[in-house]
């Protein structure tokens, strides 16, 4: 029996008895459409050299994703057709390198769900998107937009600083909503020493306006980037109307709605409640 490849073979798929599809330690994809065949029926391209591909999976075949060492999804919905049918999509990177990805996944819908060496899981999808004209098929990757909220911890100035962990790169968007809460509801002590006040209890005094005594209101709002999948921090700065309602009240309840818009993809917006005391800061 001869090889079907001069390199070390990494990683095979086979969504039917019509395809089988590997990929190799060169960047070379071999595939056959007759696994029987003999290492005659396998045919090779070079697709990704010189980077290593690690993994490779078919969930059916007009769909298999590929990935490498240096943090590439590579998806053909024609793998058999040669290094111009493959698309190629940067999906983990750090601000510092590429990270190796190890595993992928991927049903026939089109989700796929891929792993690294620093032990991240990457969730995205394909869609078959029509050339015009020639009725082909092409896989267009979705970027995830399936972020999740790590903490939310509630500063002595009224500063809400949220950690976000981000499925790849995109930009996040918070805004808090306070709800003012009268001061025998809230339950409000002065601190006895002055180290426990939080600073916003000093943030003007009086008779509460008209807009104060509003149900809802606007805390505070911030952003922040994601340039790739991992840790993102974003504060949201209180505006100095919550401050002096949260001074007179001494507890506001907020609620914080966050959106997630990856690049290329569509936004995702998820709540967390919290509540901010003039007393002391604490963590959700």
């Amino acid at each position: 029996m001869a090889p079907v490849d001069t390199h070390s073979l990494l990683g095979i798929s086979c969504p039917s008895a019509h395809l089988c599809v590997a990929v190799d330690s060169a960047g070379g994809i071999v595939g056959t459409a007759d696994p029987t065949g003999g290492s005659a029926a396998w045919h090779l391209s070079s697709v990704d050299s010189p980077n290593r591909l690690t993994a490779i999976s078919c969930a059916s075949e007009s769909l298999c994703v590929a990935v490498d060492d240096a943090g590439n999804a590579f998806a053909s919905s024609a793998p058999l057709g040669g290094p111009a049918t493959w698309s190629a999509s940067n999906v983990d990177s750090s601000q510092s390198a590429s990270r190796a990805l190890n595993a992928v996944s991927c049903v026939p819908a089109g989700l796929c769900v891929a792993v690294d060496n620093a032990g991240y899981v990457l969730v995205g999808a394909f869609s078959l998107q029509r050339d015009g004209g020639d009725g082909e098929g092409r896989p267009q990757r979705i970027s995830s937009n399936d972020f999740t909220i790590r903490r939310t911890t509630v500063r002595c100035n009224g500063r809400i600083a949220l950690s976000l962990q981000a499925p790849g790169p995109g930009a996040f968007a918070a805004s808090a909503t306070a709800t003012l809460l009268p001061r025998a509801e809230a339950g409000h002590k002065s601190p006895k020493h002055h180290s426990a006040a939080c600073n916003a209890r000093h943030r003007g005094s009086g008779a509460a306006t008209r807009k104060d005594h509003r149900p809802n209101f606007a805390y505070g709002a911030g952003s922040a980037a994601a340039g790739s999948a991992g840790a993102v921090r974003l504060t949201i700065a209180p505006r100095p109307a919550a401050l002096r309602a949260l001074g007179r009240s001494g507890q506001l309840r907020v609620l914080i709605a966050i959106t997630f818009t990856p690049d290329g993809g569509s936004p995702e917006t998820k709540h967390k409640a919290a509540a901010i005391s003039v007393v002391a800061a604490h963590q959700r």
